[in-house]
């Protein structure tokens, strides 16, 4: 079955054609073939829709057509606005404003037809548009972008790699920009050492490689939550089974951090500067976090993970791995439960130091907190959390015993929604990326506040 890429404009404007008039346009748009769980080939209409209207819309369905060379419909199409990774948005308000990607399943009526273009209509429910935020609220925090942004990578001169897409997925599959703080400008750039995930590296990690039936499956790269170790040529992945490898560059020297993981559901993998790292592991919000640190030589630094502590709160890490910063409630010296973050030993069980208390921990779809070392005697740990249903970005100084407000944030994250945190190598500098519907991008100047500097 062939296809073209194709986009049909309604009109010089480019307006979808309308039968409820909603002022939804379409930027872009192709057909492309996707394999279902059953192995079966389906078209499906993919791109973008912006809202150019003054009211927010919810409900929102994409209905198409598909025609052939002599413009006779041979197929339709039924879709919706979806995230990164392809969820429907069923109940997401579309703002003014606000572009959105979207998908349609094409049911062809005849199996080898060849499409040749096609036809878009949407149709959804208006409602109030919700209140813009304030960005006068927020001290020192400038927003770089409004998409789904899901790694950052500090580099050496200042500037700062980006990438959008869906944080299930590797780093290849992402769209890569390179902002510049100095210059305020953003340029579209390759996926950072992406060219070094070739097909010798694939066949030599056999990543893709079914563990007991040895069959071929590349979802199975795209699931493996691949990525190079910040300053070395290792990376880490996980296979089919969910066990735990680090990997040269090259794709020899694989070596297992931790098996029996079957059970366990990846969420993320998070490095240190030191090349050390935090997998962490939940199934889905509010569940419990377990994790392990490791090096990327694939020493197993932690526990094994049944072992640790569990977190409610994505788990942060020191520089060496041997310590891991989490969130919940335990008893202090007097044996009084006290609920806030604490520093707990990777490996043991000794008890965990309380760092500081909170009223209310976030979930697990908050930042793991940032550690920063400044030197050998100053350490900071940057902590994103809700209070009073407002994101505020809070500095505990390790040495002074002190947790400082630094300002209130625009995150606006909802319960299948995520966010990270990055700080610069010189500390200057917080990055703070977010997924879902108020996506985005944001960079904290640390520098200005009194606390931690």
């Amino acid at each position: 079955m062939g296809l073209m890429l194709v986009m049909l404009c309604f009109g010089s404007s480019g307006l979808l054609a309308q039968e409820n008039n909603l002022p939804i346009m379409m930027v872009s748009g192709e057909v492309v073939t996707r394999t279902d769980a059953f192995g079966i080939e389906q078209p499906v209409i993919v791109g973008n829709v912006r809202n150019n209207g003054n009211d927010a819309y919810t409900n929102i369905t994409i209905l198409g057509e598909v025609y052939d060379a002599q413009g006779e419909v041979i197929g339709e199409a039924y879709g919706y606005i979806v995230n990164a990774c392809g969820a429907a948005l069923l109940e997401s308000a579309m703002q003014p404003g606000q572009t959105q990607a979207f998908e349609a399943i094409v049911e062809l009526y005849e199996e080898d037809s060849n499409i040749a273009t096609l036809g878009v209509t949407a149709a959804g429910t208006s409602i109030a548009p919700e209140v813009s935020v304030d960005e006068s609220e927020f001290s020192h925090v400038t927003q770089i972008s409004s998409d789904e942004v899901v790694s950052v990578q500090w580099n050496a001169d200042g500037t700062l790699a980006y990438g959008v897409g869906c944080d299930s997925r590797i780093f290849t599959t992402y769209a890569w920009y390179q902002y510049d703080p100095a210059t305020a400008t953003t340029t579209p750039i390759d996926s950072p050492r992406g060219d070094q995930i070739t097909e010798a590296f694939i066949e030599r990690t056999a990543i893709t490689q079914s563990t007991f039936g040895g069959e071929i499956d590349p979802n199975l790269l795209l699931r493996s939550f691949l990525s190079f170790a910040p300053d070395g040529t290792r990376l880490v992945y996980q296979t089919d089974i969910h066990e735990l490898f680090t990997v040269a560059e090259s794709g020899y020297s694989r070596r297992s951090v931790h098996v029996y993981l079957n059970r366990y559901s990846l969420q993320g993998i998070n490095w240190t500067p030191d090349n050390n790292f935090v997998a962490y592991y939940f199934g889905a919000y509010g569940e419990p976090v377990q994790y392990l640190t490791a090096n990327a030589n694939g020493d197993l630094l932690s526990n094994v993970l049944t072992e640790n502590v569990p977190s409610v709160t994505i788990p942060g890490s020191t520089y060496d791995g041997r310590r891991v910063i989490i969130g919940g409630t335990f008893p202090d010296e007097t044996g009084r439960d006290m609920t806030g973050y604490f520093f707990n030993p990777a490996r043991g069980r000794s008890a965990p130091e309380l760092l500081y208390p909170v009223e209310a921990l976030p979930g697990n779809n908050y930042p793991a907190p940032a550690y920063y070392r400044k030197d050998e005697d100053t350490r900071y740990i940057y902590v994103v959390r809700p209070e009073d249903e407002q994101a505020i970005l809070e500095c505990f100084h390790y040495e002074a015993q002190r947790v400082s407000t630094l300002t209130p944030l625009p995150l606006q994250l909802a319960s299948d929604e995520r966010a990270w945190t990055w700080v610069a190598p010189d500390g200057a500098t917080l990055a703070i990326a977010a997924n879902g519907r108020h996506g985005g991008l944001w960079l904290v100047d640390l520098t200005q506040f009194g606390a931690c500097q």
